[in-house]
């Protein structure tokens, strides 16, 4: 059971009850009795309320928490997320039937339980009630219906300073006015009075009159009650450190709910230990003040959904032309405030992640394609090229440079053959993420890193990851993708001399007259048309795709970046003319 002062008290159930939407038209008098007969619940966070199929007596209205509502076994998809206020197990009543989906607390909740006969009652001697109670039904059919991904905008966000070199007035300052651009923010301090109640009561009116709330925690010690009752109502949870971390707030990460959290640390290096304990789902390292507003400024852009990203997919060769995409969307006003690739995408967002120009990220590609870093050939054992001149060419352009460090939040994505899952890549150093995400199998050997995943290319479960972008929430998605060209893989002979000799000569070296691919070639086909369905369920999360015409140039013909430059601004000028609207917002975004 989640840890709370005390049980409310009927006065305390009355301030909240006159804040419940559902509840909004009841009167005075109506309020005072309904508050009499709610029965507390408290369900600690990862706890079941109900589930689908159970017997219906109840409805419940969430005073503090958050739940989230699922439908579906064995895999539940979440259908909407339940907060302060919000009304659930209603439908089930007026229908008289079992449960249609399953309730489970992602934060310590508490909710008031309204029993069948009190609902009814409510129901045929308050038509206001009545009318309210349609009203929130239409809008959790609408919610459940939709066709998109539920809502992952935080509303509530914590601001916790884990120690005292941290200026949390500053740092409040600037994400406050990154988020009051157009909409209403509240801050709220350690409130007056000592009691959880006092507390849930501020939260619970600011939440109902702002479209933002942001609570402040300063540097305290990790047990402090505010600190705790913060941390386990906000919906994102931002902390700040100004040194290596005190180990008391690690090891009490599950009792204050840091798992998660978006953490920020100011002139220093985050350690593996302490990313590993708190598991922070994003990590930004900065400099000095400019910097921490740099990152407060990200934070509440994406909040705010005005956060613009771009996400390049693999496919060898071709993935050159993302370059003349980022060139062209630069001329045309738009920039990122996060970008993400995968295989061969994955290099070129890097550059443009730590700040290269377009130019810049063109230079660097030549000076790949000069030096051609897969021409260091093995005995097969585990790949056909050895990779260690790849690994020092990467280690060369990208130094030890930090994926945290990076002006711009940025990921990659390799794939855990082991396990059969998506690995993203957000945090630790910038090449050897680099080396995974373009690990094509067969042609680069696996990468194995320090938890002992085997890594390969991305591209194998997903060679478009705007999926893992849009779990993010933050703001419009533009995706860059090479891998729709349906052409002959042997139309490309990448400059082979053997593809164009004689067919006797052909048939010597490959068994067979016919032109056929390389083993490259194909290699990177295999890989790409594995998430063929993948990219195209990635696809309809973009809010603009752009697509390059490609088709004939071979995978891995690297020789052709003249050409797949031009490719890429060409496709940019075609999209753009024809996305209208959704480019004037973006362009608006990125101003």
């Amino acid at each position: 059971m989640p840890a709370h002062d005390e049980t409310p008290t009927i006065a305390e159930r009355l301030e909240l009850l006159r804040v419940v939407p559902l509840l909004a038209t009841l009167g005075s008098s109506e309020l005072s009795d309904l508050a009499g007969d709610l029965r507390v619940v408290e369900v600690a966070a990862g706890e079941w309320l109900c589930r689908e199929g159970d017997p219906a007596d109840t409805a419940y209205v969430v005073s503090s928490g958050r739940l989230e509502v699922t439908r579906g076994l064995p895999e539940p998809q979440v259908i909407r997320t339940l907060r302060r206020g919000a009304a659930v197990g209603e439908l089930a009543l007026l229908r008289r039937g079992p449960r249609t989906a399953s309730v489970r607390a992602t934060r310590d909740s508490v909710l008031f339980a309204l029993a069948r006969g009190r609902f009814e009652q409510l129901i045929l001697n308050a038509p206001n009630f009545a009318l309210s109670l349609a009203r929130a039904m239409a809008d959790q059919l609408a919610a459940t219906t939709a066709a998109e991904t539920p809502s992952v905008t935080p509303r509530t966000l914590t601001l916790v300073a884990l120690d005292d070199r941290v200026d949390l007035s500053l740092a409040a300052q600037m994400l406050v006015s990154e988020l009051d651009r157009g909409t209403s923010v509240a801050i709220i301090d350690r409130p007056a009075g000592e009691q959880r109640a006092d507390w849930t009561v501020a939260l619970a009116r600011a939440e109902i009159s702002h479209d933002f709330v942001v609570l402040a925690v300063a540097a305290t010690e990790p047990g402090d009650p505010w600190a705790t009752f913060c941390l386990g109502e906000c919906d994102l949870a931002i902390a700040l450190s100004g040194r290596a971390i005190d180990p008391r707030w690690t090891r009490a990460v599950g009792a204050i709910a840091l798992s998660g959290s978006e953490l920020v640390a100011i002139d220093y290096r985050v350690g593996d230990d302490v990313i590993g304990t708190i598991a922070p789902r994003q990590v930004r390292a900065v400099r000095g003040r400019m910097g921490l507003a740099a990152a407060m400024r990200e934070i509440g852009r994406r909040v705010t959904g005005r956060g613009v990203g771009l996400v390049l997919s693999g496919g060898g060769a071709r993935a050159l032309a993302h370059i003349g995409v980022i060139e062209g969307l630069r001329d045309a006003g738009i920039t990122f405030d996060r970008i993400g690739g995968v295989s061969q995408g994955s290099i070129i967002s890097a550059g443009l992640a730590r700040g290269d120009s377009p130019e810049q990220v063109y230079e660097l590609a030549r000076y790949f394609c000069d030096t051609n870093p897969t021409n260091d050939y093995t005995l097969p054992l585990a790949a056909v090229i050895r990779g260690r001149k790849f690994e020092r060419l990467l280690d060369e352009v990208l130094g030890d440079t930090l994926i945290e460090e990076l002006p711009t939040p940025y990921f990659c994505t390799s794939t855990d053959v082991v396990n059969r899952e998506i690995v993203v890549h957000r945090t630790g150093r910038l090449a050897d993420a680099v080396r995974a995400s373009m690990s094509v199998p067969g042609l680069l050997p696996p990468v194995r890193d320090r938890s002992g995943r085997v890594l390969v290319d991305g591209g194998v479960l997903d060679n478009l990851p705007i999926a893992t972008m849009a779990a993010m929430g933050g703001g419009p998605i533009i995706a860059a993708d090479v891998t729709t060209a349906d052409d002959d893989p042997a139309a490309a002979t990448d400059g082979r001399r053997w593809a164009r000799a004689p067919a006797q000569v052909r048939r010597l070296i490959t068994g067979s007259d016919a032109v056929l691919p390389s083993l490259g070639e194909t290699i990177i086909r295999c890989v790409t048309l594995a998430s063929s369905d993948t990219v195209a369920a990635s696809r309809q999360h973009a809010d603009l795709v752009i697509s390059p015409e490609v088709s004939g140039i071979g995978l891995l013909d690297w020789q052709r970046l003249p050409e797949m430059r031009t490719a890429g601004i060409a496709a940019v000028t075609e999209a753009l003319a024809g996305a209208g609207e959704i480019v004037d917002r973006i362009r608006t975004m990125s101003a």
